[in-house]
């Protein structure tokens, strides 16, 4: 696929025409954008299979996957910040513009941390991480896929639940932060979008770590 790429040429970028969503801002060489900004369904990244898009943020994309070894669903998560990077047409990662460079990099660094940190807890409230690994210029993080729906959306619908019942399904959630803690981390982040509620039983999972950090501070009180 490379011979074919380098093929092309090098991309002239109008500067006076609106940018498409996955476009350079630059002439980047062989490096024309890919036709979405997404992976294709049926993409394989290692043992995973891309089977869809989940959700698509500011800094990247989760994916409904599939492991083909294991024939078990999973969520892949890709760092992807669309408003900095764009997605080739060889489905590598870059930076849209040179400027943008060392944000890129500093934005795949934190990713990988995020990846580390979640990868170091075991604990049934918090999400676990899989695994984590380097690939088109990027990073994905592989998290066990959890059935349920978050916990501003179980809310909307349980207006006048009991703060006694509130108080017991928070217990176990916060069992799990003070870990998080203890291992001295912040998340940051805890928000009801963030935490979801399962399925199978109701109980709480502690969702996206793209925020947390480790300090010094950090104690088990």
């Amino acid at each position: 696929m490379s011979d074919n790429l380098e093929s092309l040429g090098p991309v002239v970028v109008d500067p006076t025409r609106p940018l498409a969503a996955n476009e350079p801002r630059r002439a980047l060489g062989t490096r024309p954008a890919a036709a979405s900004l997404a992976l294709p369904v049926g993409f394989r990244l290692l043992e995973y299979r891309i089977d869809g898009v989940l959700g698509q943020g500011g800094f990247g994309i989760a994916y409904a996957a599939t492991d083909v070894n294991l024939n078990a669903k999973v969520v892949v998560k890709e760092y992807l910040p669309e408003e900095f990077a764009y997605r080739a047409a060889d489905n590598t990662v870059s930076a849209r513009e040179d400027e943008h460079q060392d944000f890129y990099q500093v934005g795949l660094d934190s990713f990988l941390v995020e990846a580390r940190t979640l990868a170091t807890f075991r604990h049934r409230n918090i999400v676990r991480v899989a695994r984590f690994f380097e690939a088109n210029r990027t990073a994905y993080m592989v998290l066990e896929y959890e059935r349920g729906q978050s916990l501003k959306a179980w809310r909307r619908n349980r207006a006048h639940i009991p703060e006694e019942a509130l108080v017991s399904l928070l217990a176990p959630l916060l069992d799990g932060l003070a870990l998080v803690h203890r291992s001295g981390y912040l998340h940051r982040d805890i928000k009801p979008d963030n935490i979801y509620v399962r399925d199978e039983d109701g109980s709480l999972v502690l969702l996206d770590f793209g925020a947390a950090r480790w300090t010094r501070g950090a104690c088990g009180r």
